[in-house]
């Protein structure tokens, strides 16, 4: 299979409600990740910014855990970061995590 097959099979997913906190896991993960790099912190300056284990935020970073509101918040604060969640626009779609890798990996913004 090519590569550009394997693009437009990723864009063509639809978001269901199973894949959401999927999608938010992922998002969480890459600004966890990305503000890390950006400050120059190890994944031990943040579990102590935040009081959360170590080995906890790995999962986290990786995408491998649920993470109430309350705990997703401590990390974005610690990190410098504020979130939203806002409505889409009617018929509007997501603009998700795997569509925006997709996108990157051909070029396309």
């Amino acid at each position: 299979m090519s590569m550009n097959k394997i693009m437009a099979t990723l864009r063509s997913f639809e978001i269901t409600p199973e894949c959401a906190g999927l999608n938010l896991r992922l998002d969480l993960a890459t600004i966890l990740c990305v503000k890390l790099k950006e400050r120059g912190w190890s994944m031990n300056r943040l579990a102590k910014k935040t009081g959360l284990k170590e080995s906890f935020l790995g999962r986290v970073a990786c995408s491998n855990v649920n993470v109430s509101f309350d705990v997703a918040g401590r990390i974005l604060h610690a990190l410098g970061t504020d979130a939203e969640l806002t409505p889409l626009a009617k018929g509007k779609k997501r603009n998700t995590w795997l569509h925006r890798r997709a996108k990157a990996s051909d070029g396309r913004k």
